[in-house]
């Protein structure tokens, strides 16, 4: 019995360590795969991270083309309110311009309305005056000779005087 519990044992001695050597063999290709598989997922964590850092690069690269593209928009804008700005203000002054023209020109209208208000009663006033035929004529610049009234030209009012050119030259301070 003996023997027969010896034989028994070894078969099952035999067939624990079969079991055993199986159980090995499972959990060393477990390992093997566990290994194959950390391997695969590190790959995948390492290109996944590299793929996350480089489109993070170009996320914060077009950030800062946009906020570039934001600067430049804003540079411009402030530079086209400035312009016009200068077109509102060179406006203005040549309104101003215009206005004060219009003025002067409504002025010189007035100047020459008065003017010629004043040549005519300068001219009537002339006419009021008659020289004498035996006084001496008034020389011009170029040595024409002027008469004060002429003939043909009506006195004011009818109130013609002879004048005696000697009278004025005694009180002309000019000479």
């Amino acid at each position: 019995m003996l023997m027969k519990l010896q034989t028994d044992s070894n078969i099952n001695l035999d067939e624990i360590t079969e079991a055993f050597k199986a159980v090995s063999q499972l959990i060393q290709e477990g390992e093997n795969q566990m290994i194959e598989v950390k391997n695969e997922i590190e790959t995948m964590l390492n290109n996944l991270q590299s793929n996350s850092d480089y489109n993070l690069q170009q996320i914060l690269l077009s950030f800062k083309n946009v906020s570039d593209v934001m600067n430049k928009i804003n540079i411009a804008s402030e530079e086209q309110a400035s312009g016009v700005q200068q077109i509102n203000s060179t406006i203005n002054e040549m309104d101003g311009i215009t206005q004060e023209n219009a003025q002067y020109a409504e002025n010189n209208i007035k100047i020459s309305q008065t003017t010629a208000e004043q040549a005519i009663h300068l001219e009537n006033l002339m006419n009021m005056f008659k020289v004498s035929e035996d006084q001496p004529k008034i020389a011009q610049p170029d040595n024409q000779q002027i008469e004060m009234a002429s003939e043909e030209k009506p006195a004011l009012l009818g109130q013609q005087k002879e004048v005696n050119v000697k009278d004025f030259e005694e009180k002309d301070n000019f000479k």
